[in-house]
């Protein structure tokens, strides 16, 4: 049961009813002394009726941070120093939790004074300012945790990935130097057998040369028997035989059947024009029975510079058609070597001739004959 006659804050009695140095609570109707709220007497007594009846003691003030009816823990305090100049709760008026709750000392400003209406504003401002300092402090606590942590752990994932990195760079270089290695190795493989192909190619092309030159001396001597008529007119049913006879005649140097041993027209190279006549080859016994033909017939012309070997002294009808020369039986690539000759050495040498087979040029009387080999030979002579 309440007791009305006490001061709840010091326990001594308040002051008789009709003292007016005392508060009432409006909820708990408990009675306190004005010294002992530390309230200013001059100020309690400026107040008005209404404000001094809705006044709230501390305890119903801070209503909301213990069970109700639980005063034995009262903010008052038994003795303090009176302050005139001061009508308002004691500034070290606390609220004390269990072990694990937040420790809240609430200012002057926070706490109510008398006649001043507590409102669910005013209490949350309260719990804000202590709740903030505490929050800010674990949030600081808790922010230098979270930074530590987290540099380490960034640290560690740092570190890991560098080696997992460091790990696969040494397996990737790894791998190129065993290529580089191998493909090196490759490299100088080829180049020996390189080296052999081009050792190989030289011999080859040596013998290639030996060769292309023993063939063109098994030609020449395969040809060395033969002669070639050129330009003679060809007609329909013709004696080829009939024709060298004549040649013979013409030329007077005597023959006989024995001595001709082939005669026939060949065919037509392809860089010569079609409306040109083949060829006659006539084949003789020995290159003795070829330079005595050559012979005579030279002679002849040479005597006869106004009625040299014609179509007429072969006794074909029609066109007069003069007999160019007779030659010896040359190669295709000899033929074009000739011509090549001739017509780079026109105008600038006297002379040009084949005898067995080789190409002669000779720029007067007087100057020494050059033997034209091959192509490259023609360079001398342009």
């Amino acid at each position: 049961m309440e007791n009305k006659h006490f001061c709840i804050a010091c326990k001594d009695l308040p002051p008789p009813p009709g003292e007016r140095e005392k508060c009432l609570c409006m909820h708990c109707r408990q009675e306190y002394h004005l010294k002992c709220l530390n309230m200013d007497k001059t100020a309690f007594f400026k107040l008005d009726g209404q404000t001094k009846s809705e006044w709230k003691c501390p305890n119903c003030f801070n209503v909301t941070n213990r069970r109700k009816g639980d005063i034995s823990n009262t903010p008052v305090r038994k003795s303090v120093q009176f302050n005139d100049s001061i009508m308002s709760c004691d500034d070290s008026l606390s609220v004390e939790h269990s072990e694990t709750s937040l420790d809240l000392q609430p200012s002057t400003s926070m706490c109510p004074s008398l006649g001043q209406e507590v409102t669910l504003d005013s209490i949350a401002r309260l719990l804000d300012m202590k709740l903030d300092v505490k929050l800010d402090e674990k949030f600081e606590s808790l922010k230098k945790s979270f930074y530590i942590n987290m540099k380490s752990l960034i640290k560690t994932e740092i570190v890991t990935a560098i080696d997992q990195v460091k790990i696969e760079f040494t397996e990737t270089t790894d791998f190129l130097h065993q290529g580089q290695k191998e493909l090196k190795s490759n490299i100088e493989s080829a180049e020996i057998k390189v080296k052999a192909l081009e050792r190989t190619n030289a011999d080859l092309t040596n013998k290639m040369s030996i060769l292309h030159r023993r063939l063109e001396s098994m030609e020449k001597i395969s040809r060395s028997h033969n002669v070639e008529i050129q330009a003679v007119p060809e007609k329909r049913n013709e004696n080829i035989l009939t024709i060298v006879k004549n040649i013979y005649s013409t030329v007077k140097l005597p023959t006989t059947d024995a001595e001709i041993s082939m005669c026939r027209r060949v065919a037509k190279l392809p860089t010569i024009s079609a409306q040109r006549p083949r060829n006659i080859l006539l084949s003789l016994p020995s290159i003795r029975h070829r330079d005595n033909l050559l012979s005579a017939v030279k002679r002849y012309n040479k005597a006869n510079p106004g009625n040299t070997l014609s179509s007429v002294h072969l006794g074909i009808q029609g066109d007069i058609c003069p007999i160019f020369s007779e030659t010896e039986h040359l190669s295709p690539e000899t033929k074009e070597l000739f011509a090549l000759t001739r017509a780079t050495a026109r105008g600038k040498y006297k002379y040009v001739w084949v005898k067995f087979g080789n190409i002669y040029v000779r720029k007067d009387d007087n100057s020494s004959a050059v033997h034209i080999k091959n192509k490259d030979c023609l360079a001398k002579i342009s």
